[in-house]
Parts: C-alpha cells; structure tokens; sequence
C-alpha cells in the first residue's frame, strides 16, 4: 500500500480532504494574526501552532508506517511554540 504522503509527490492528483484541511489551516493563522492584532499592546500573545507531522501514536494506530517522513516529537514542539520559534 502506498503511504499517504505519496500523493503530494503527484500535485495533478487530488489528495482526498487537502483542500479542507489547507482551508482550516489558513483559517486558524489567519484568525490568530487578526486577534493579536486586535490584542496588541494589552500584554496577550496569540499563537498558532502548525508543526505538521508529529511523532505520536495516532499513525502507529492506523497502521501506517511513517518511518521515511520526518517528525518532531511532541515535546520539541511544545518546546519550540514556548520559545516562539519558526
């Protein structure tokens, strides 16, 4: 069976859900950009996190073997969102 990511590789093939998920994705940056803007100079921060594939068990459990894609673990990205890196 052929991994999920494959697709990517072949952008004249649909990806099934992509779109969506792209939509709510620009959703959540686009909103958390408006609200701290809105916040600006009250002391809060708004941050979005989008760290793509993370190394949980959630594709372990689907059977899916992610060995070949590149992943941060969980806590390297709580870590890096708190140190406010990129």
């Amino acid at each position: 069976m052929e991994p999920w990511f494959a697709a990517l590789e072949r952008p004249t093939e649909a990806v099934p859900s992509a779109a969506n998920r792209l939509r709510q994705l620009a959703h959540l940056v686009a909103m958390s950009q408006t609200l701290s803007a809105e916040l600006e100079g009250t002391g809060v921060k708004v941050q979005v996190v989008c760290p793509g594939v993370v190394a949980t068990e959630f594709h372990e459990r689907q059977g899916l073997d992610m060995s070949v894609v590149p992943r941060m673990s969980a806590d390297d990205v709580v870590t890096a969102s708190l140190r406010g890196e990129p």
